[in-house]
């Protein structure tokens, strides 16, 4: 049986790992272990490799192969514990090539190990045994080749199927989809047992099939075929047995109501009785005796001689534990403690017993009988009567029941009747024309009465109850019936002439590759069963073996029969598949099949019949240069092989050949022509004038007697595998103009060069002359002009010359120049000439110069109009010596290439000798280095006096100069360095320096910095010492754990939480020392919140899980908001942002239908942050319809669309329904719609004026606000001076219409606002239309996530303001911009001349002039505060009658706020003079700014965001605006 056989394996002794001598295994492992079965599973060509499996491996045995979750650590051991065993099993094939012999066989193994976890059952549903940390499995693994693993996928499963049925547990088989696969799986099944105490399945077993995902990363490789490339094998495992579940399941299965265990006859055989013959069990069929076996059967066997001994005349098998009636008596037998207990009792079944009798249960003899258990009833004998005594109470009619007591006594044998032992009748069965027995007292000696039936009787009464009987003949099983598929084997029928109750039968597949059993349990009533075929068998003769399933005590052997031999069909395989040859046309291979059978052969997609019978194939009429496909398959007994294939691409055709001259003389042409591609051979034809030429059959000939002047067409072709190529004609004039070769430069230098040429063809051969122009001027040198090499001089230095050659022949001139330049060397030039090294006698000399030809310099040196003979010719220095005190005159000359330059200068030769500064080198905290020097004097005579911090230094080396090291300074000074020099008795003057040394290194501070639960980084900030000298020991707890480093942090990977360490940090520098200690304790990190975001109508609502760890009460949140993902703001400041308890906030004034992230993070003192990103939508808009007038039904007057619940207006229309015409601004009008802007030059001023319409814009100022609305401060913005003003004019291009308009913008900055912010600009800008360019009225601007139209001629403002020094973090800065206009003449008395309505998106400004016009504005209700899309409200504050304070309050911000109002100028410049509400226009000046604009604010610290809200009358405002809008509309109809 399959089950037995792996745990023969899992079992074998000498190759199995097993733990220390106190792991506990389980109860069912340690009966396995002590099993001695012999078996051998085996495949066609192999047995099963038992794998020596290591449950614990060092890490850096499964690093390659497991990732962090496949381990088990064991703590403070540097080894894991295995989490699966097939990786185990799997790396041990780790770059394994599989040899010729393995290529074609399966490489099958089993291995059992102990199997770790991390994670253990948690709920219900996983108490208990069913998750655990440990537990042991028996795993199956395979290698094969591609073709065969899925089959074998299937082999196993159904090995897995084959044992779960031998247990008889209810299972199913899952295969399980895709989303549910691991990585490296192909394809899944996993099987689930019922569990009661899950009320469902639960995983018991699984198998895989991983294909090549194991073996690519493990280099596992086999041949497919002996002279192919090696392929990567695939990979499956199947789990034989998980013991803690198999455990789980049979014993939750057999459960009854009272707690009990019932072990059934079948499942308890299979599991013990044919796998244990251990001292303290009794014989390989009994039952144990710690067991209370289900279905033992209590055995009398009666022999011929007392003793035991003789043959066996007697057999009576009696049901443990089931009653049996006859006559007026009841009896039954039980077993307990080693005792078989046989009662008799009138009273009834199990009533008290009138006769008890107790016989030693498998063992002893008690007289002529023995008592033994057993788990089947016994098989019958020839020469035996059978009959039967039907349990009471008798449940089936024809007293055919399992349970029956059974007697199978020799005829003519005188022997004990059980049930009448009390009575002490004897019994002797007969056989005439019918069968019976007599009842005899002791002897059998004269009868008392008989039973008699026929032979086989049917079920009838005798003596009060029911019997049945049968004399056995010759015993045997015929009639086996066997059939089979192409991939199952079955048993259709069988018969037995075993008469009586039923008895189990078992069939086995018997072949020469083994016995593989079928069936354990056949009811003969159904006598079927069905196996898959096993693989090592097909092929082979097999037949189908019955056996009853029964003891034979009395038989003596078993009770079988046979079916007919049969051949099990072999599956169909491809062997090899090996390519041939490859024509343009053609592809040649072989292949062969070890089954045999019909080949189905198809190259690229189509088939080719004449290859199914052989094993060589061409397939031809195929396409050149085309890539195909070879597939073959084999068809053999109703089978189809997978395929072999491989992909060649056919040779190309050869290309057209091309003719071409190689060599020409004065009477022959050498012709080339050849091809590329093909295959094989080419053959080559030359016609000349249309005649082959016959000896012309390679790739180039040479074409003798030609006559000069002569035109000449060749032709070739070229013929290759079928396929033929012509060229086109090639026509060549024998008689030919001179052709020109290359230019080769040869050399030049700074004022010439010389070059190289030639030239070819020609009515004369060797005649040609050349004409050479360098930079256009023809060359007079005849030696040119004759030969192919020329000399040109006289050029300016450092130019590039161009040469332009011609050759002539014959008075015919070449019809192409060979041409060339060069870039000549510069002239020699910079000629520099340095003195030193001057004493009372000599100095030295050093000169260099540049340019000119490399290395071709010639110098010479003269000293006062004399060469110095010492001094070399080429670049260097010389020293000039013996010389008197006096001034010397030293020329330096240098020729290159023709030019010479000189330089003089006046070198001064001393007995008095005159320091140069000192130069000091490096600096320690204790010692100084410095260098110096002096001219004049007598060579060699020089005595420094040399004095550092007051003290003379007296060290020869440093008296003699030119170094000096002073030691044993005071650290931390600055010593002063003073020198002098002495020569010949003069004294120098005294030069001195005062450098700075360093401090001694200071005691570090220390710092930590958890970078992972197990791993500490310990930093430190180093005072003092010499910088890039320090050397760092790190001890803890008096270990140094990082000796001698030059880096100011230490990591320590062994951190424990809940442990004190002390850590100390030693400083070496420059002979210093210096430490400091500090101790850290090991809280347990921080883990991650859950975050939770719920989008709401301009809000955003964030709570969190509370982490847990990190070092108590210092646990702080942050939440910062993107829309992004990458730029992030924080928010909810001054709440969460610092309460560890507070794990919720409400991030408001958010922009409607936004989708923005979100992120909490977790900082805690020591831990790095921890980091939980969310995402929420804000709701969409969902008010009336903003894009429609009251009483309107359509958006935007009709004029615009309506895309963000704000009106895009069209061109030539304006407002806030777009209800107002415009006068235009593009295409030509004047420029900019009549808007007229001149800016300040000092001053952020601009004059604005359009149509006479004039109007003030001024930034009044900044004020920060507190928390209750107090003033903190006040910046006044036009009282501040401003740098000059910079104008910058640039072109934009329309992204739809591609018009192209200017835009021009003017900057300002202001001057010491230092103590307000660092930095605040203004930036004016305004949009104007380029005439006969420009399309439209309008430009797309996109502000915050929305699109807006400005009007060209409109203008806005951007400001930026940068590190706003903020006095508290939950103030508000306000910016106020005033809007002045004169009152409206034609208006009502209540009427104020600016009104602004409260939009969706945007609050819009309506400026009455006092000539009855309209100025319209907007600004966007919008900012972008550090990044993120932010909702503001613009509030009015009416100052006087013509003056009104728009205020914009803007919240702390951490770095950056964009605001960006829109303000375009509607104005009715069409309006009549005469109407009688117009007056005198005046200017008014923009003192600061004008509406529209951005603001961009940036700032360094967190803080809250405080909000404004005031009510605004939007009704009374509506009402005027409609009333002039309706005036302008009527005038513009009029």
């Amino acid at each position: 049986m399959m089950l037995r056989r792996l745990v023969h394996i899992a079992n074998s002794n000498k190759n199995v790992v097993t733990c220390n001598s106190n792991n506990n295994k389980s109860s069912l492992y340690n009966h396995f272990k002590s099993s001695n079965i012999n078996e051998t599973i085996t495949t066609t060509t192999q047995q099963y490799a038992n794998v020596n499996v290591r449950y614990y491996s060092h890490n850096k045995a499964i690093n390659n192969n497991l990732n962090m979750y496949e381990r088990y650590r064991v703590v403070k051991r540097d080894i894991d514990s295995v989490r699966k065993q097939r990786n185990e099993t799997s790396t041990k094939m780790k770059d394994k090539k599989l040899t010729r012999e393995e290529r074609d066989q399966l490489v099958e193994q089993v291995g059992f190990s102990h199997c770790f976890r991390s994670e253990v059952g948690g709920g219900t549903n996983n108490r208990g045994i069913y998750r655990v940390h440990q537990f042991s499995k028996v795993e199956m693994f395979v290698l094969a080749n591609e073709q065969d693993s899925d089959r074998i996928h299937r082999e196993l499963l159904d090995t897995q199927i084959e044992m779960f049925n031998e247990l008889e547990l209810p299972f199913r088989v899952l295969d399980m989809p895709t989303g549910d696969l691991g990585a490296p799986a192909y394809r899944k099944f996993d099987i689930e047992v019922w569990i009661p105490s899950r009320n469902g399945y639960g995983e018991i077993s699984s198998t895989s099939n991983c294909t090549d995902y194991q073996s690519r990363r493990l280099n596992i490789k086999h041949h497919l075929h002996a002279d192919a490339d090696s392929h990567f094998v695939h990979t499956l495992n199947g789990t034989a047995i998980a013991i803690p579940r198999i455990i789980l399941a049979i014993l939750e299965n057999n459960q009854q109501k009272d707690g009990s265990m019932i072990i059934t006859i079948k499942l308890f055989w299979r599991i013990y009785s044919q796998s244990h013959n251990k001292q303290g069990y009794q014989k390989e069929d009994g039952c144990f005796p710690s067991f209370s076996c289900r279905g033992q059967w209590i055995y009398e066997v009666e022999y011929a001689n007392a003793g035991c001994t003789g043959a066996i005349n007697r057999v009576n098998a009696f049901y443990a534990g089931q009653c049996y009636a006859g006559g007026s008596d009841y009896w039954w037998y039980t077993v307990s403690g080693g005792t078989a207990s046989f009662a008799i009792s009138q009273g009834g079944c199990f009533a008290a017993p009138d006769y008890a009798y107790n016989y030693p249960a498998d063992s002893g003899c008690t007289g002529s009988m023995q008592v033994i258990t057993r788990t089947v009833p016994p098989l019958p004998a020839t020469g035996f009567l059978g009959f039967e005594r039907i349990r009471s109470p008798n449940p089936s009619s024809d007293c055919l029941n399992y349970e029956n007591e059974r007697s199978i006594d020799r005829i003519n044998a005188c022997v004990m009747l059980p049930s009448n032992r009390g009575a002490g009748i004897y019994i002797r069965a007969y056989q005439t024309t019918q069968i019976g027995f007599g009842y005899y007292y002791a002897g059998c000696g004269t009868v008392m009465g008989t039973n008699v039936f026929t032979s086989p009787s049917t079920c009838s009464s005798v003596d009060g109850g029911y019997t049945w009987g049968q004399v056995f003949p010759a015993l045997g099983i015929s009639s086996v019936g066997a059939t089979n598929t192409l991939n199952d084997v079955s048993l259709t029928t069988f018969s037995s002439n075993i008469g009586g109750s039923i008895f189990y039968y078992t069939a086995t597949l018997s072949c020469p590759a083994g016995q593989y059993p079928m069936a354990t349990s056949i009811n003969p009533a159904t006598p079927t069963a069905t196996l898959a075929i096993p693989s090592a068998a097909r092929g082979q003769s097999c037949t189908i073996v019955v056996s009853a399933n029964g003891d034979t005590i009395v038989s003596g052997g078993p009770i079988t029969g046979q079916s007919g031999a049969f051949t099990l069909p072999l599956l169909a395989t491809m062997s090899t598949l090996t390519p041939g040859t490859v024509t343009t046309k053609t592809i040649a291979f072989t292949y062969s099949s070890s089954t045999g059978g019909t080949y189905t052969v198809t190259v690229g997609g189509t088939q080719y019949p004449t290859c199914s019978g052989v094993t060589t194939c061409t397939a031809t009429g195929l396409n050149p240069n085309t890539q195909y496909t070879v597939s073959v398959t084999v068809t053999n007994a109703g089978t189809t092989s997978a395929p072999l294939s491989f992909t060649t691409t056919t040779a190309n055709i050869i290309d057209t050949p091309s003719v071409s001259i190689n060599a020409q003389t004065s009477t022959s042409l050498t012709v080339s022509y050849a091809v590329t591609g093909g295959y094989g051979a080419t053959i080559y034809q030359l016609r000349l004038n249309n005649v082959v030429q016959a000896s012309c059959i390679t790739s180039s000939c040479t074409i003798p007697g030609l006559v000069y002047g002569t035109v000449y067409t060749f032709s070739a072709s070229a013929t290759n595998d079928g396929y033929t190529a012509t060229s086109p004609n090639f026509v060549k004039n024998f008689w030919t103009l001179p052709t020109m070769g290359p230019v080769n430069i040869v050399n030049y230098g700074t004022t010439w060069l010389t070059f190289s040429y030639s030239s070819n063809d020609g009515r004369v051969i060797g005649a040609n002359t050349f004409a050479i122009r360098v930079n256009g001027i023809l060359s007079t040198n005849s030696t040119c002009s004759g030969s192919t090499n020329c000399y040109v001089g006289g050029l300016t230095a450092g130019s590039t010359p161009a040469i332009s050659i011609t050759s002539s022949n014959s008075g015919e001139t070449s019809a192409t120049q060979g041409t060339a330049n060069q870039k000549l060397y510069d002239s020699v030039s910079t000629l520099v000439v340095t003195p030193s090294l001057q004493t009372s006698s000599s100095f030295r000399v050093t000169y260099s110069s540049s340019n000119g030809i490399p290395l071709k310099t010639i110098y010479q040196v003269l000293v006062d109009s004399i060469s110095a003979p010492s001094c070399p010719a080429t670049e260097g220095a010389c020293t000039i010596i013996s010389l008197p005190p006096k001034t010397y005159n030293v020329t330096v000359t240098a020729t290159n290439d023709g030019l010479l330059i000189s330089k003089s200068i006046n070198v001064l030769v001393t007995n008095f000798p005159t320091m140069n500064p000192i130069v000091v080198g490096d600096i320690g905290t204790t010692w100084v280095e410095f260098t110096y020097s002096s001219i004049g004097g007598t060579a060699g005579g020089n005595s420094f006096t040399i004095n550092v911090a007051g003290s003379d230094i007296a060290t020869a080396s440093c008296k003699q100069g030119p170094f000096c090291r002073v030691s044993g300074l005071t650290s931390g000074s600055s010593p002063v360095i003073s020198i002098f020099v002495t020569n010949n008795g003069e004294v120098s003057n005294t030069v001195s320096s005062t450098p700075s040394l360093y401090q001694p290194t200071s005691p570090p501070i220390i710092s930590f910095s958890r970078v992972s639960p197990t791993t500490l980084n310990i930093s430190w900030t180093e005072n003092d010492g010499v910088p890039g000298l320090s050397l760092f020991d790190v001890l803890l707890n008096g270990t140094n754990i990082c000796p001698n480093i030059a880096i100011n942090n230490c990591l320590y990977n062994s951190i424990t939480d809940g442990l004190y360490y002390n850590f100390t940090i030693i400083v070496k520098n420059d002979n210093f020392v210096s430490s400091n200690s500090k101790s850290y304790f090991s809280y347990p990190p921080t883990t991650p919140v859950l975050v939770t975001a719920i989008g709401k109508t301009g809000s955003i609502y964030v709570n969190w899980t509370e982490s847990s760890g990190g070092v108590p009460d210092e646990t702080k949140y942050h939440v910062f908001l993107s829309i992004d993902n990458d730029h992030w703001a924080r928010v909810c400041l001054g709440g969460a942002a610092s309460n560890s308890l507070n794990l919720s906030c409400l991030v408001d004034d958010l922009t409607d239908n936004t989708f923005y992230y979100v992120m909490v993070t977790v900082e805690n003192t020591d831990f790095e942050v921890l980091r939980t990103i969310s995402n929420a939508t804000t709701l969409p808009f969902n008010g009336t319809n903003s894009c429609r007038p009251a009483g309107s039904e359509v958006d935007c007057s009709g004029n615009g669309t309506c895309p963000n619940h704000e009106c895009l207006c069209a061109d030539g229309w304006d407002g806030q329904y777009c209800e107002v015409p415009t006068d235009g601004g593009g295409d030509g009008g004047d420029g900019g719609g009549g808007v007229i802007i001149t800016p300040n030059p000092s001053n952020p001023g601009i004059d604005i004026d359009k149509g006479g319409v004039k109007y003030s814009f001024t930034i009044n100022k900044l004020l920060e606000r507190d928390l209750d609305m107090n003033v903190a401060k006040v910046l006044e913005l036009t009282s501040i001076k401003w740098q000059p003003v910079q104008q910058v004019n640039d072109t934009l291009v329309h992204p739809t219409n591609n018009g192209s308009v200017i835009r021009r913008s003017w900057t300002y900055t202001a001057i010491n606002v230092t103590s307000y912010a660092a930095v605040i600009n203004i930036t004016f800008i305004q949009l104007e239309a380029i005439p006969n360019v420009t399309v439209g009225d309008s430009y797309p601007m996109s502000f915050a996530g929305d699109e807006f139209l400005l009007k060209i001629g409109s203008f806005k403002y951007a400001m930026e303001i940068s590190q706003w020094n903020w006095d508290s973090q939950l103030s508000t800065l306000e910016l106020w911009t005033s809007i002045n206009a004169q009152p409206e003449e034609c208006a009502s008395d209540d009427s104020n001349p600016i009104a602004m309505v409260n939009g969706t998106t945007s609050n819009f400004i309506n400026i009455g002039q006092a000539n009855g016009k309209l100025l319209y504005g907007r600004l966007v209700k919008r900012v972008v505060l550090d990044s993120i899309p932010r909702s503001v409200n613009h509030y009015l504050v009416q100052e006087s009658e013509t003056n009104t304070t728009v205020v914009t309050a803007i919240p702390y911000f951490e770095n950056q706020v964009d605001i960006d109002p829109n303000f375009s100028l509607l104005l009715d410049t069409s309006k009549s003079s005469n109407d009688g509400c117009s007056k005198p226009d005046n200017t008014w000046r923009i003192i600061v700014g004008v509406v529209v604009g951005v603001a961009a604010l940036a700032a360094i610290t967190f803080a809250g965001t405080l909000f404004y809200k005031r009510k605004l009358r939007n009704h009374q405002q509506q009402k005027t605006l409609a009333k002039k809008l309706s005036s302008i509309n009527n005038n513009n109809q009029s």
